[in-house]
């Protein structure tokens, strides 16, 4: 069962590698030294750092080439614009066992894109280096010019303190002087996106001025549907003294399986992570065989008719990459399941010379109305239906500490999203 999940994840670790390093161009354009602005298709990715370079082509069957800052003044795909400038960056560490006891900013010039928060009668971009350094910038008419912020050790009394050198305070308070009323709101403004797109909105509120862009912020959302489909299950059994079910030869039971799902998509990373959540009907039945031969007056046979049907609650962490109009994902995530209905029954024939014998009962007289499993699925959606391939490893039903037995299935899922 371990084995059957770890090749699992190793798969789906293959295939969503392979995956992130296909291309995935949607609508977007660029702007072109001489000012003109280009539509055609972008290489669209998960842009947590500043990309230092773009693929694009003017449509799917052309050529793509890949632009760098120095070469457009900029680009736009998926509601995100960046501008192309030539700048100083903070380049100093971040991390608190890097950070020395060095107040002085550490430039470096360079030509970059960077992403636009706001722009219109107040600008304010963003750009975040490969090592998540995060520097903002305001333009005025000089020009784009850096926030200054940097992190240093401050040694008090011999203790090593973490302090900031808040350059950017003052910055915000030349750059908005025309609006005394945030001037308290300026004082208390961190060095983080939330904070100063905080800040640009109340300006603008302030001033009753309309900005010509903002980047709106992700928010999450709620996608639910239903899902019908097929499950193979297998039964296995290890134990002492349980050798009617350890050494049962146990048919692989073929059923139906039906479902609703919420999928809570979370607003950052573009919704690619998800908590996908199921309320799922699935069950199986088997029969196993067992026969302890020693002639043909003395031998005992033992037929096992094992059959449950299951309400699951199956939670997963979902993480999807889009290629073109189609997301590819995988899930991994646990299941609890209440047990609808049981079949538990043992049928004996016992020979013993003249001696026949035929019993019936329990074939576990301690079932567990309660089963567990970990699980992992790779899957595919393409507008509202979704197709999936997904593997359960379950606990079973033997509630007995020297009986161990589990439930493996296979899914193969059809979803369909209502919303």
């Amino acid at each position: 069962m371990k084995g059957s999940v770890i090749l699992m994840a190793v798969v789906g670790i293959f295939v969503m590698d392979c995956i992130y390093a296909q291309e995935n161009f949607v609508p977007g354009y660029i702007i072109t030294l001489d000012g003109d602005s280009l539509k055609g298709q972008v290489d669209y990715r998960d842009w947590r750092i500043t990309q230092k370079s773009v693929s694009f082509k003017t449509n799917s069957n052309s050529g793509q080439k890949d632009y760098f800052p120095i070469e457009i003044k900029g680009f736009g795909v998926q509601n995100e614009h960046f501008i192309s400038e030539i700048t100083d960056l903070e380049v100093s560490p971040t991390k608190a066992e890097e950070l020395t006891t060095e107040i002085t900013p550490n430039y470096r010039r360079d030509t970059v894109f960077l992403e636009v928060l706001y722009r219109g009668d107040k600008n304010l971009y963003l750009h975040v280096s490969d090592k998540s350094k995060l520097n903002f910038f305001i333009k005025n008419e000089l020009g784009v010019e850096v926030l200054v912020y940097k992190k240093f050790i401050n040694i008090q009394k011999g203790k090593h303190v973490i302090s900031e050198y808040n350059k950017f305070i003052q910055q915000l308070k030349d750059y908005f002087p025309d609006c005394e009323s945030i001037s308290k709101s300026i004082k208390n403004t961190s060095y983080s996106e939330k904070s100063l797109n905080k800040l640009f909105t109340s300006y603008y509120k302030c001033t009753n001025k309309k900005s010509e862009f903002v980047k709106s912020r992700a928010k999450g959302r709620v996608d639910f549907g239903g899902i019908v489909g097929a499950s193979i299950t297998s039964l296995n059994f290890s134990g002492n003294g349980f050798k009617y079910l350890s050494e049962a030869d146990f048919n692989v039971s073929t059923d139906g399986s039906v479902a609703i799902f919420f999928d809570f998509i979370l607003p950052k990373n573009h919704g690619k992570w998800s908590f996908n959540n199921e309320l799922m009907y699935t069950s199986y039945s088997a029969t196993g065989l067992y026969e302890n031969y020693i002639n043909s007056n003395e031998y005992s046979r033992s037929k096992v008719e094992i059959g449950y049907s299951y309400l699951k609650l199956n939670n997963m962490l979902r993480f999807k990459y889009p290629i073109g109009g189609i997301h590819f994902y995988v899930n991994a995530g646990i299941s609890n399941g209440i047990v609808l209905s049981e079949v538990n029954k043992r049928t004996q024939e016992l020979k013993f010379y003249s001696d026949e014998i035929k019993k019936e009962g329990e074939a576990i007289n301690n079932s567990r109305a309660f089963e567990q499993g970990l699980l992992l699925g790779l899957g595919a959606k393409i507008r509202k239906m979704s197709l999936e391939f997904r593997y359960e490893a379950g606990n079973g039903m033997s509630d007995y500490s020297a009986l161990k037995s589990s439930a493996n299935r296979v899914f193969f899922l059809f979803g369909y999203r209502l919303n």
